[in-house]
C-alpha cells in the first residue's frame, strides 16, 4: 500500500538508514535475551520463584512481541496512509529515508515497550511501590491521561488513530490491575 519514493539529502543517509533498520531489527530479535537479562537482575533483587520468573519471562516477550506486530500491522499502516492523504497536485510528498527509519523504528520499539505496561504494574506492586487498591479508585483520572498519552504519541492527530492505541493500552492497565491485586 505505501507506494511512496524515498529521497535522500546526503549522501551518508542511505547507508545511515539501513543502519538504524538493522538496529531495529536486531533489538526486536534479540529482544528475549535482553529481556531475561531484566529479568535475571529483578530475580537477584526479589528472589523470585521460578514459576514466576518463566512467566515473567514468557509473558513479557510475548507482549512485546504483539506490541511490536500491533504498530506494525494496525498503527503504522493508518498512521501512514492517513499522514500521506494531505497530498494535493500541487504538494507531493518527499519522503526522507533517515526520517523515515527513524519514525518507523520508534513507533515499533515504543510499542513493544507499552505492552509491558501489566508486568511492569506487577512488578511495582511486589515491591511495594504500587498500591493496586489505591489505584482502582482512580481509574477516571488514569483513562484520561492515557487518552492524553495515545493523543501525544500516536503518529496522526485523528480520534480513530488514538483510540487505536488509548483502548489496548486501558485493557492493558486493567489486565495489570487485575494481575496487581491478585499478588498483593
Amino acid at each position: 500500500k505505501f507506494n511512496q519514493r524515498f529521497v535522500f539529502f546526503s549522501l551518508s543517509e542511505p547507508f545511515l538508514a539501513m543502519l538504524k533498520f538493522s538496529v531495529v531489527c536486531l533489538v526486536i530479535l534479540f529482544f528475549p535475551l535482553v529481556w531475561l537479562g531484566v529479568i535475571s537482575t529483578l530475580d537477584a533483587l526479589l528472589s523470585l520463584p521460578k514459576r514466576l520468573f518463566f512467566l515473567f519471562f514468557s509473558f513479557g516477550v510475548i507482549l512485546f512481541y504483539i506490541g511490536v506486530l500491533f504498530a506494525y500491522f494496525v498503527i503504522l499502516p493508518y498512521g501512514v496512509q492517513f499522514l500521506l492523504s494531505f497530498q494535493t497536485e500541487e504538494i507531493k510528498p518527499a519522503i526522507s529515508l533517515e526520517h523515515f527509519a527513524n519514525f518507523f523504528g520508534f513507533f515499533l520499539l515504543l510499542f513493544g515497550a507499552i505492552f509491558e505496561l501489566p508486568l511492569m504494574m506487577i512488578f511495582l506492586t511486589m515491591i511495594k511501590v504500587l498500591n493496586p487498591q489505591k489505584l482502582s479508585k482512580y481509574r477516571k483520572e488514569i483513562f484520561f491521561f492515557i487518552v492524553v498519552f495515545s493523543a501525544v504519541i500516536t503518529p496522526t492527530p485523528d480520534a480513530i488513530n488514538m483510540s487505536l492505541l488509548a483502548i489496548p493500552l486501558y485493557l492493558l492497565f486493567e489486565v495489570g490491575l487485575f494481575l496487581s491485586k491478585r499478588l498483593a
